[in-house]
């Protein structure tokens, strides 16, 4: 996620996050804004699909 990039442990400016996702800086910011607003759906949603993933044994294992 785009706040992940830019606030997370290894952290880019959104000059830096611009660059190397070539979008324009002005951007950034609504998309950061956009995150903030609806987490709660973002969380939900990712829980959602990684847990379908792990039913169906997709969880990131290699399958030998």
């Amino acid at each position: 996620m785009v706040d992940e990039a830019i606030q997370g442990p290894d952290p880019r400016t959104l000059d830096e996050f611009a660059r190397d996702y070539p979008v324009p800086v002005e951007a950034v910011l609504p998309a950061l804004d956009y995150v903030a607003q609806k987490r709660p759906l973002i969380e939900h949603e990712r829980d959602r699909e990684a847990a379908k993933l792990r039913a169906r044994g997709l969880d990131g294992l290699t399958q030998e």
